[in-house]
């Protein structure tokens, strides 16, 4: 499944973020959490959640309330956790369609979002692969933008394979397009652009191509988008809970 932002991001001149990185990641989260909301109360889970949360509130007070008896603390501790475990078991449902839904929408995601820019200066391969037909015409992977071209150093082909790898060594910073010689089809190279996204996988006609992208660490991992992505999805889960009564 391709996630909603990234088709509407597609459909943008270049495939430009809307405003910014953070912005379009949060209305990604958004629409997530959006859906996540609006399956708990299609399903009924809301009043089941609000049943359960009274429980556990009655067992947390009983814990303050009697906080001087050990064995009624204990006793209502075990509630607590037995009506916590209840809580899970009822989310269990949401959570594996969300996690399905998460699943399937990733490589998209991770596509848009995962990667950072190239930088002015710096080698990078691009790797076109035609898993039908024949890269006979094509013997090197080209780019150009602004009337420029983009110093190829080094190229590899393998017929056996159907590829073709060239690196490339962008002088500037811009926005270039890949050129396959012998086809009309592009891809886009994205060098110093942060407003723009660097996707490492794109399709040019029958061709796959993919491009050495660094990957954009956040908190030093290499798929810390996700966790801001889930943060997001927290954010706005909870007013839009309110918003439409749903207890999640």
């Amino acid at each position: 499944m391709i996630s909603a932002c990234d088709r509407l991001g597609q459909a943008l001149p270049g495939g430009a973020f809307l405003l910014s990185w953070w912005l379009e990641l949060a209305l990604a989260a958004g629409l997530f959490a959006l859906l996540l909301v609006l399956l708990a109360r299609i399903t009924g889970l809301g009043g089941k959640i609000r049943i359960v949360r009274r429980k556990m509130i009655a067992a947390t007070e009983e814990i303050l309330l009697y906080r001087r008896r050990p064995l009624t603390v204990i006793r209502a501790e075990l509630k607590l956790v037995g009506w916590n475990a209840v809580l899970l078991l009822i989310l269990a449902p949401l959570l594996v369609v969300g996690g399905g839904i998460f699943k399937a929408a990733y490589g998209s995601l991770d596509n848009r979002y995962g990667f950072a820019p190239a930088k002015a200066g710096e080698a990078l391969v691009v790797r076109a692969y035609c898993p039908v037909g024949s890269l006979a015409g094509i013997e090197v992977i080209e780019a150009s933008g602004a009337g420029r071209s983009v110093l190829v150093t080094a190229c590899v082909r393998s017929a056996a394979r159907q590829t073709v790898w060239s690196r490339l060594r962008p002088d500037r910073a811009g926005l270039y397009s890949i050129h396959l010689p012998g086809t009309t089809d592009e891809a886009f190279l994205n060098v110093g652009f942060p407003d723009c996204p660097a996707m490492p996988q794109q399709q040019a006609g029958d061709v796959d191509i993919r491009i050495g992208y660094p990957p954009r660490k956040m908190f030093g991992l290499r798929h810390g988008w996700t966790l801001v992505f889930f943060v997001m999805c927290i954010a706005a889960a909870w007013p839009m809970s309110l918003w439409l009564r749903v207890a999640v």
